[in-house]
């Protein structure tokens, strides 16, 4: 931005990232925490090198220098992960995106405040070189203010530290040259102290010295300024053994000999060769012997530099008004727009070319020779909307651009962008109308250039302008440059508003931009235009409820509105408050008085006839949307199609490459095109970095009656196969990166369509966030597949996704999707389906302490595995049956159960499927007292845990390895082992193991006697229960808290204790945990002393099994970034610790 004089712009709000000091990141909603280390480091580098490539082998050599760890590369990943889903949370619009060799942080215009300063710094250098100096020293005090302390202070890395001293030294340049422009005005009194300052903190920087000693020689302290110099040439010796450059040598020999000129002062003579020569004619930018001591510090631009005593002594000298400038809009072709045609004079005949802003007594440029003229002043705006509703703050912004408020030095251009139907042209017609002649009393051009369909050409819209501006037909030049000239000449004395409607591109307009200040330009259009330099650019969107309201009362009458508002407010919904589409429909109803808007929402509600509903005659958004879908490349019109098939609210971008059956690996390229000319949306950046799209619902319509207007059904199947194929691939995927493998799961044959491998390495570097974050689009395509007959592949990523319905709480989900692949694989007589689902089911039952419901499932499932000799099948099941007879202490009988899993789970080489038995069969050597044979089971888990990397494994191998200590009176060591997992829990995000793990150490402290501490460690417990809605924990977390403060012996705590104990008999009832139930009822009613806090594993062990029974069941909890390590989330199902974590 350009300060105006005497005020300093301030830092915008776009300035996101902050490195000019200590690093600071600020979302949407304020300050953002980037935790110290890895993340730190990580995003510092890449905001160093913003827009730029940044290896991963660089990342890992900053992050652990010679000797980095095996994994170095996966926790930089994972380190991005983290990165670009704080991104996503604090809804900042940059984003990480893989690039080979390593990732590219993406940034625009302001965000960083490295590129604010250095923006800032080549303004003003721009402005010295022109002449304005006094505007150059306010952008550079501008860009000053930006720092806050050294560059990346507080950063933990030696080699980034080293490479932000670049930018300290740009910023200490920068204040050299400030301090040089403002000597040149004058200005040395004000100076001394702080050009002192910096000689001070870099006394061998000789640009500063002698800066200091002209500013003390013009305050006429000639011996200070001589006394410096000696100062100076002494360190030079002694530090560096160098006597002082040329150039101060001869500024004191000008000192010395009284012939140093003065200052030029506020408008004096010289002012405009201070850039040029140098304010003292001696000291330049980048003299002297570099940085020295402490280059890295500068001081704070002055508070009293940032205002001027006087007018530029240049910046209104220049002839004919001001220069065009380098960052305004270019006139056509390159042509300086400052120039007159060829053959083309002012009508004096002296040849002077310029314009009086208030288009009064202006100089006309006579005709071409042998040509004549009649001057029109055309008025060819089409008419405005009576009834036009739209955002006043909006309206304002374009206006100010237009009519060039606060001075400009180039034409107005304001550029609304938008998709079909968001109302462009009516919004550019209505703002045209209100300028009108008061802004514009030359005239208003306009021309429908037709958009990307059969767009009008520059040379025919420029002969329509000069027509319209009195040029005879005849003499309109046959070439477009030489109808740009002479357009570009006949606009420089006027002002005038010219409507470029539905543009097409940057080409076609740039031939139509008048080179006069005095002008302005309106442009809409369905694609975004970024290549106009200087535009202000307004993205128009749906309408909001409040003007959506407006628009139906302006157009149907407030009181139908009022009457019937919860169907108005329907009706906004199903059009999607899409602008066009609205005013279609209350045209349509003021038509039609009798109508209900209630009745105008049943009609719309029917998908396939919603186009034919919105046409009122001659407005169709039918008709709007064809224009911008005929203009695409056939390729790109099929994508739209076919695109139309996803069901989800938002779509990846490597499903383009499914649809397409493209395996290039950056798939989301291919929907470039839509996105350009608003048939599909950009809404959101994946924690991955990938970008996430959307259709406006009426254009997803629209695609689908393109769809099947054009596109065979076997065509359309195979792609949607393709499809659900990919999600079915990514699905296995991401439980194989889980697990270290197949492991515990069971998949069928239908076809996979798989992603590039670079694609799926940048998905799922966390795979459980993953499943997360698709979480709709997997349900959704596990119900696509039940509606398509897909009955193999239904059940298929149905089974693979309980990995995330119990690693997440979704048992909700985890029904439902079963219940519809039973329906699909029943149908399809898909015996092993059909027991895969039940098997499944079982565990879900299970889990929801429905026992007899669980029993049947498994069993049913059991005779079918058997039936098909699946072995692996037959593991899994003989493995939840153990569990069902365990919880109902049957342990004689669980036993037997799992020696067959175990032997089943050998013979297909399931490894975590053996650890997974071993580690719940220790359970009942650990209830038997058999604490050797329970140890042998978990050390043996342990080891196959680690083999295959599978850190939830481990994890919860050694929660049960802590509970196994505690049973034999070991506290210490257990609370050590405790801690230990605790800490992974928390390395990883795992907010549910990290309940589990608080609630052992509290259980622990309490047996050794520590209950400040056990008391500290439930109250963290039950703050992570209630955070997670994990009802039944929460309230056996609340038993745990009533027992210790029973046992205090104090009124008050016992006062407390009551009211946990209450609190948690409700949520017991509700979730039907009777023995829970009965003992805190006991404890209520009696008020008795407990004789123990309850940690005993037996009490585990026997408990009603809970939602979390799944994680022993599963294994799903994983250890990636955010997933968990311990146990499960348990939202529709009492959780106690027999379930958690296996």
């Amino acid at each position: 931005m350009t300060a105006s004089p005497g005020r300093v712009p301030p830092t915008p709000d776009t300035v996101v990232f902050r490195i000019l000091g200590p690093l600071q990141v600020t979302g949407h909603d304020g300050p953002v925490r980037i935790p110290p280390g890895r993340q730190e480091v990580i995003l510092a580098a890449l905001l160093l090198e913003a827009n730029r490539v940044v290896s991963t082998d660089y990342l890992v050599d900053l992050i652990w220098d010679d000797e980095p760890p095996d994994t170095a590369r996966t926790q930089v990943q994972i380190c991005v992960s983290r990165l670009r889903k704080v991104f996503t949370t604090a809804r900042i619009a940059a984003a990480i995106t893989t690039r080979p060799p390593g990732y590219v942080l993406k940034t625009e215009g302001d965000q960083v405040d490295a590129a604010l300063f250095a923006r800032r710094v080549a303004d003003a250098r721009a402005s010295a070189r022109s002449g304005g100096l006094t505007e150059a020293v306010e952008l550079l005090c501008a860009a000053a203010e930006l720092w806050q302390g050294d560059c990346l202070s507080g950063v933990s890395s030696d080699t980034l530290r080293s490479k932000a001293l670049q930018l300290d030294e740009e910023r200490l340049t920068a204040a050299e040259t400030r301090i040089e422009l403002e000597l040149a005005l004058g200005r040395h009194h004000q100076l001394v102290g702080e050009i002192q300052q910096l000689v001070r903190v870099h006394p061998l920087r000789e640009r500063l010295r002698g800066q200091l000693m002209l500013a003390l020689h013009r305050s006429g302290r000639q011996a200070e300024a001589l006394e410096s110099y000696r100062v100076g040439r002494d360190l030079l010796v002694e530090e560096l053994g160098l006597e002082p450059g040329g150039e101060l040598r001869a500024l004191e020999s000008a000192i010395l000999a009284g012939k140093v000129p003065p200052a030029a002062g506020p408008g004096g003579r010289g002012a405009d060769r201070a850039e040029r020569d140098g304010a003292h004619g001696a000291v330049r930018a980048g003299a002297g012997t570099g940085p020295g001591r402490g280059a890295a510090t500068a001081a704070p631009a002055r508070a009293d530099a940032r205002s001027g005593t006087g007018p530029d002594p240049v910046g209104d000298r220049r002839p004919g008004g001001d220069a065009h400038p380098a960052g305004g809009v270019e006139a056509a072709d390159g042509a300086d727009p400052a120039a007159p045609a060829a053959g083309v004079r002012d009508s004096d005949g002296s040849g002077r070319h310029g314009a009086v802003a208030d288009g009064r007594d202006r100089a006309r440029p006579a005709p071409p020779e042998g040509a004549s003229y009649r001057e029109e002043i055309p008025r060819q705006l089409p008419a405005d909307t009576s009834d036009f509703v739209g955002d006043e703050a909006q309206i304002g912004r374009i206006e100010q651009t237009l009519l060039g408020a606060g001075g400009r030095r180039a034409v107005g251009l304001a550029v609304i962008v938008g998709k079909p139907g968001t109302g462009k042209s009516t919004l550019a017609t209505h703002i045209a109308h209100r300028l009108g002649d008061g802004g514009f009393p030359d005239g208003q051009l306009y021309c429908d250039l037709r958009g990307t369909g059969s767009p009008a050409t520059s040379a025919e819209v420029l002969g329509r302008f000069l027509r319209a501006l009195g040029i005879p037909g005849p003499v309109i030049p046959e070439s477009q440059d030489e109808r740009a000239e002479m357009y570009r000449t006949l606009m420089a004395s006027r002002r005038v508003l010219v409507v470029l409607d539905d543009a097409a591109s940057e080409a076609q307009i740039r031939p139509l931009l008048p080179g006069s200040r005095d002008c302005a330009v309106l442009v809409t259009s369905r694609v975004r235009l970024t290549g106009l330099p200087g535009a202000h650019r307004v993205e128009l969107d749906i309408m909001g409820t409040e003007h959506a309201l407006e628009l139906l009362v302006r157009v149907i009458g407030a009181d139908r509105v009022q009457r019937e508002l919860v169907a108005a407010e329907a009706l906004i919904r199903t059009v999607g408050g899409l602008p066009l589409a609205l005013r279609i429909v209350a045209a349509r109803l003021a038509a039609r008085p009798h109508w209900s808007l209630a009745s105008m929402v049943h009609r719309l509600s029917n998908e396939r006839h919603r186009l034919d509903e919105l046409t009122h005659g001659e407005m169709t958004m039918r008709a709007s949307l064809s224009l911008t879908h005929d203009g695409l490349a056939a390729a790109d019109r099929r994508l739209l199609r076919l695109l139309s098939l996803a069901k989800g609210p938002t779509l990846p971008g490597w499903l383009a490459g499914a649809l397409l059956d493209d395996d290039r690996p950056f798939p989301s390229d291919l929907l470039e095109p839509l996105v350009d000319v608003q048939m599909l949306d950009v809404v959101g950046v994946e924690s991955t970095g990938g970008f996430r799209y959307r259709f406006h619902e009426i254009i997803r319509v629209f695609a689908r009656e393109q769809l099947a207007a054009h596109d065979e059904p076997a065509a359309q199947s195979a792609a949607l196969g393709r499809m659900l194929g990919g999600w079915m691939s990514l699905a296995e995927q991401a439980h194989r990166r889980i697990y270290g493998g197949d492991f515990t799961v069971l998949h069928g044959g239908a076809a996979r369509w798989e992603p590039p491998a670079a694609c799926v390495d940048e998905l799922l570097v966390d795979p459980l966030e993953w499943l997360d974050s698709e979480h709709t689009n997997l349900v959704q395509a596990v119900e696509h597949a039940a509606e398509a007959g897909m009955d193999e592949l239904c059940w298929d990523l149905a089974t693979t996704l309980t990995t995330l319905f119990e690693g997440r709480g979704y048992f909700d989900d985890w029904e439902r999707t079963h219940q519809l692949a039973l329906e699909a694989v029943r149908a399809a007589g898909n015996t092993r389906g059909t027991a895969a689902l039940l098997g499944s089911l079982g565990v879900l039952y299970l889990g929801r302490s429905q026992q007899a419901e669980s029993r049947t499932a498994l069993n049913t499932a059991l005779g079918l595995f058997q039936e098909l000799d699946d072995r692996r099948g037959l593991a899994l099941c003989h493995r939840d049956l153990a569990l069902l007879e365990r919880m109902r202490g049957n342990e004689d009988h669980a036993l037997t159960l799992y020696d067959r899993a175990l032997r089943d789970f050998d013979r297909v080489g399931d490894v975590v499927g053996r650890a997974i038995v071993l580690t719940q069969s220790a359970q009942i050597w650990m209830v038997r007292g058999q604490a050797p044979a329970a140890q042998d089971r978990l050390d043996e888990a342990l080891g196959i845990y680690r083999s295959v990397g599978y850190t939830g494994g481990q994890a919860r191998t050694l929660r049960r390895a802590g509970q196994l200590l505690q049973s034999q009176g070991e506290h210490e060591r257990a609370v050590r082992t405790f801690s230990e997992v605790l800490e992974l829990c928390r390395d990883t995000g795992d907010v549910i193991g990290e309940g589990y793990l608080l609630r052992d150490l509290g259980h622990a402290n309490a047996e050794v006697g520590r209950g400040e501490a056990a008391r500290g460690f439930y109250a963290q417990a039950l703050s992570v229960r209630e955070q997670i809605m994990d009802q039944g924990g929460a309230a056996l977390v609340r038993l745990d808290l009533a027992r210790l403060l029973m046992a205090s012996g104090g009124a008050g705590e016992r006062s407390r204790s009551r009211e946990l104990l209450e609190s948690a008999v409700r949520a017991f009832r509700d979730r039907r945990m009777e023995p829970e139930l009965v003992e805190a009822e006991r404890l209520l009613d009696s008020g008795l002393l407990p004789a123990r806090p309850l940690i005993a594993v037996p009490s585990q062990v026997r408990a009603p099994v809970s939602g979390a029974v799944v994680a022993s069941v599963l294994g799903s909890a994983v250890g990636s970034a955010g997933s968990p390590v311990v146990g499960s989330d348990a939202v529709h199902a009492p959780v106690t610790e027999s379930a958690a974590g296996v």
